[in-house]
């Protein structure tokens, strides 16, 4: 096989290729630093390549005998890779360096993985796009001129390129899934706890999630069977049995599986776009056909999420950020000075009333759930023109992806089809909690029906 054409497997075609000694970790890792080094400078998916540390990784990895041993992955520029800057893209950490491994690199790494180095972020997974940060924002690899979403741009664009089989994400708002949606890619949110975010920069203490952005659903479970476990070092991580989320996979959908449908959200809360809409009006069908029963849940109102997510992020981004803004504000760029300041005008109150509304939206879920076991909704619209986003556009749109943050349901973004221009679109898929084996289940088999229905941008071989 021709090197570059590695580059297009999946993890699980891969992890074929190197148990049956068709190829090694070495040509592996070769064959994607090579493609960074050509793809990537169009591109900005990557901060930082770490290719002597890759090459090292793959020259041990018979050593191991993980799951990913020899799959080589990106981190996003918020999470510690040992003696690697950990930045978060901002020119008040420029000289940051890890001193210790993440919990989910250190698992990774245990498990064989090879790290290639450190992707793309907005400022402390919070202010972007900004021209006016560390490095230059990531672009999308279908459209250069387009935006791959944030906050996990350049893990996104990075897999949708096929510059790494996988990278790891966050998601505090939607970070994952939206980039994956917009990029043509799977983006999967863990339940709040699941994964250790121990070593990794907070953006919003009881809203963080750290999980995967991969080729397809079946890569997904591989990496989270990897990272899921729990961490003494994150105060909200769970200690629950592991799962083999792969044995699940293959599961026919069960015959029956209630699936509810917030229809409201979307069409009268926050209405989509006609192709967004038609593309999840096919993808219902599909699930129907798959044995699922469709019925319309009703959800307290979409801004009332949105409300509570933001108010009680940005009091947590004042709280982390808040003394370098006061004493060093240049070292910061503008977007994110501007949601620092807007977290310093919240009151207590606004905090402990956001907190009680909280508890009384995850109770309504958790009624939902009591009737359905998985939700489906759409993920975005398609990718936007890049651009320089004013501080302000935080509080300009009503998104599907935040009300599971504030909640801590597990969620899945994977692809259902194209605009007529050739832009991904995308389904959101979401679950119980610590019911990831059912959504990737559910998710999969939508997968297989899909089948190449995004595929690859072209010129990236």
């Amino acid at each position: 096989m021709i090197m570059q054409e590695l580059t297009t497997l999946s993890i699980a075609s891969l992890r074929r290729l190197l148990v049956q000694r068709e190829v090694s970790a070495s040509e592996l890792t070769e064959a994607y630093l090579s493609k960074l080094e050509k793809h990537d400078p169009a591109l900005h998916s990557f901060v930082v390549v770490t290719a002597e540390l890759a090459v090292d990784a793959a020259k041990h990895a018979a050593e191991k005998s993980g799951a990913l041993t020899g799959i080589p992955f990106g981190i996003k520029d918020v999470i510690d890779l040992k003696g690697v800057p950990t930045t978060g893209q901002s020119r008040s950490r420029a000289n940051h360096i890890a001193e210790h491994n993440s919990t989910v690199v250190e698992r990774l790494c245990e498990a064989g993985a090879v790290p290639l180095g450190k992707t793309a972020t907005w400022e402390f997974a919070h202010g972007g796009p900004s021209w006016d940060i560390l490095f230059p924002p990531a672009r999308n690899p279908w459209d250069l001129n387009r935006s791959p979403s944030g906050s996990s741009s350049g893990s996104a664009a990075a897999v949708a390129a096929r510059l790494t089989p996988f990278a790891l994400g966050t998601d505090t708002g939607g970070s994952i899934r939206t980039p994956a949606a917009v990029c043509g890619v799977v983006g999967l949110k863990p339940t709040y706890g699941l994964v250790s975010r121990g070593g990794c920069i907070p953006n919003s203490f009881s809203q963080d999630h750290i999980g995967p952005i991969t080729g397809t659903v079946e890569d997904a479970a591989i990496v989270l069977e990897a990272i899921a476990g729990y961490d003494v070092y994150d105060s909200g991580s769970v200690n629950r049995e592991r799962v083999q989320y792969i044995g699940y996979l293959e599961q026919a959908v069960p015959r029956g599986l209630r699936v509810g449908v917030p229809w409201k959200w979307f069409t009268q809360d926050s209405p989509v776009s006609l192709a967004v809409l038609s593309a999840f009006e096919a993808s219902m069908k599909v699930l129907a056909s798959l044995g699922a029963e469709l019925e319309e849940v009703e959800l307290p109102p979409l801004h009332e999420f949105e409300a509570v997510k933001k108010i009680i992020a940005l009091s947590d981004l004042y709280s982390l950020h808040g003394p370098v803004l006061r004493h060093s504000p240049e070292l910061l760029g503008s977007n994110l000075r501007g949601r620092i300041v807007a977290g310093a005008l919240l009151q207590a109150d606004d905090l402990v009333q956001a907190q009680r509304l909280r508890g009384l939206l995850q109770r309504a879920m958790n009624k939902v759930f009591n009737q359905v076991e998985i939700l489906a909704l759409p993920m975005s619209e398609p990718a936007s023109v890049l651009r320089a986003e004013p501080p302000e556009s935080l509080f300009e749109t009503l998104g599907f992806a935040s009300p599971f943050n504030v909640t801590g349901h597990p969620a899945i973004s994977i692809p259902n089809g194209k605009t007529k221009d050739g832009l991904p679109l995308s389904l959101q898929l979401v679950g119980r909690h610590f019911c990831e084996a059912r959504l990737l289940n559910v998710a999969h088999q939508m997968e297989l029906v899909f089948d190449s229905i995004v595929g690859h941008p072209a010129g990236y071989m």
